[in-house]
């Protein structure tokens, strides 16, 4: 049977270790995350980007359609028909 010492030994042992991979794990986020920001911060403006561009094509669109005219039927548009 193991004696006290010896448990408390590798239970520091496996506190100093869990430590040591938290410090490694730190730095590592600490580097990475300021990259990772930036990143995700791009990608966000470009996405803002398409959609102001797809809302502008689509004014444009609109602004520049044609309104059909049959003397007949009348105009043929969304916004004069009642």
């Amino acid at each position: 049977m193991a004696s006290l010492d010896q448990i408390f030994l590798t239970v520091d042992k496996s506190f100093a270790e869990l430590t040591e991979d938290l410090s490694r794990l730190i730095k590592v986020l600490t580097f990475c995350i300021p990259f990772i920001v930036f990143f995700l911060g791009l990608l966000f403006l470009f996405l803002v980007f398409i959609i102001l561009i797809s809302f502008y094509l689509q004014c444009m669109n609109y602004k520049n359609r044609v309104v059909e005219y049959n003397p007949e039927l009348g105009i043929k548009d969304p916004l004069f028909e009642k």
